[in-house]
């Protein structure tokens, strides 16, 4: 299992990523221009674990997260609804 640590911002995303089955933690910078965040979360194995620490920006990025995603947690409580 995978688990990624999001801080989600407009233009970019920090993420960090446990891999529980190796221990092996990655660290990156996402920028959201052409298809890097796509092919970043679309190259990871399920089952994926992502939260998420946003505001209004989440919104912008659903399909990212709930395409790859096996769970989906966010501290920004309008998130809810998602």
């Amino acid at each position: 299992m995978r688990l990624i640590g999001c801080d989600l911002h407009t233009s970019q995303q920090s993420i960090a990523m446990l891999d529980r089955d190796t221990s092996v933690v990655v660290e990156r910078t996402l920028k959201h221009e052409g298809e890097a965040v796509r092919e970043f979360y679309a190259s990871i194995r399920p089952p994926v674990v992502v939260g998420i620490e946003a505001t209004g920006s989440l919104f912008q990025y659903p399909e990212s997260f709930t395409r790859h995603a096996a769970a989906f947690l966010s501290s920004n409580s309008e998130s809810a609804a998602f």
